[in-house]
């Protein structure tokens, strides 16, 4: 969209437009709130803006989901 961090960090009431470039270089996540507002002024789902941190966590997550189900299936043995 062409907004530079300053505008970001402005347009999101963010007072220290250092967190923006956090953000890009993946050093922090935004709050749910700010990655709402990204989407909005980004015009794109939240997902689209992380897709891939959102590939670690699927990944973590289905790791986490097999062992759980593993767990059940001895258990129920």
């Amino acid at each position: 969209m062409g907004y530079t961090q300053s505008e970001v960090a402005f347009i999101l009431d963010v007072h220290d437009r250092n967190r923006i470039a956090r953000w890009e270089q993946g050093i922090c996540m935004p709050s749910a709130k700010n990655l709402l507002q990204l989407s909005i002024l980004y015009s794109t789902l939240a997902k689209e803006l992380y897709s891939d941190y959102l590939k670690d966590i699927k990944g973590d997550l289905g790791v986490n989901m097999k062992v759980v189900m593993d767990k059940r299936a001895r258990g129920k043995k």
